[in-house]
């Protein structure tokens, strides 16, 4: 038997096995949805944005504030807006992220500019609870300040009183001495006869 011979009836088995042998069906691959493609969109410009410089930033801000507002740029817009966590950039990020919410043809970007408004109004609330816990203690700073600047006032008087009052007791003191010198002069005049009970000079 030949080479040939041999590797023919393998063969034959191997195909006669193969047309056997039970096909899977395919697998049906769903395309992602409009609302998927979304938020991969918003997702890979977030970790884009993380990349920027301070420049890039400020560039990439200029872009979009003058672009046409689709509701992906409205988005991309609120992310770069909420990186400065100012008052003013948090509310304007807010504003786009509800405007979105509100056109219907938005709907693939409304679950997430839900979520991101919802953080937003988080760090709104903070920020404001930070703005009044700074002010409130501003406020007690001043109050302190002015209590203290009272009580050195207070000090201030206190010292010039007892100045004043120091002074009043040298005066008291010389005065003193004064009337004992007085004292000790008319006692040292000699005495003056009683006058007459009559009239008469004595």
């Amino acid at each position: 038997m030949t080479l040939n011979e041999c590797r023919l009836p393998a063969l034959l088995l191997a195909a006669l096995l193969g047309g056997c042998a039970s096909r899977l069906p395919p697998v049906k691959v769903e395309p992602p949805s409009p609302t998927d493609l979304a938020n991969r969109e918003v997702l890979d410009y977030q970790q884009k944005l993380q990349d920027f410089s301070p420049a890039e930033r400020e560039q990439e801000l200029r872009r979009l504030s003058s672009a046409t507002a689709t509701p992906a740029n409205s988005l991309s817009l609120a992310l770069l807006l909420a990186r400065s966590r100012s008052s003013a950039d948090l509310a304007q990020a807010q504003a786009l992220l509800d405007a979105v919410q509100r056109k219907p043809d938005a709907q693939p970007y409304q679950p997430l500019a839900r979520l991101l408004s919802s953080l937003i109004a988080g760090l709104r609330s903070e920020q404001r609870k930070q703005e009044e816990q700074q002010g409130e203690q501003k406020k007690l700073e001043e109050q302190l300040e002015r209590q203290g600047q009272q009580l050195r006032d207070s000090l201030k008087k206190n010292e010039q009183q007892n100045e004043r009052l120091d002074a009043l007791r040298g005066q008291l003191d010389a005065l003193n001495l004064k009337l004992e010198a007085l004292k000790a002069i008319e006692r040292s005049l000699p005495s003056r006869p009683a006058p007459a009970s009559n009239g008469v000079k004595p």
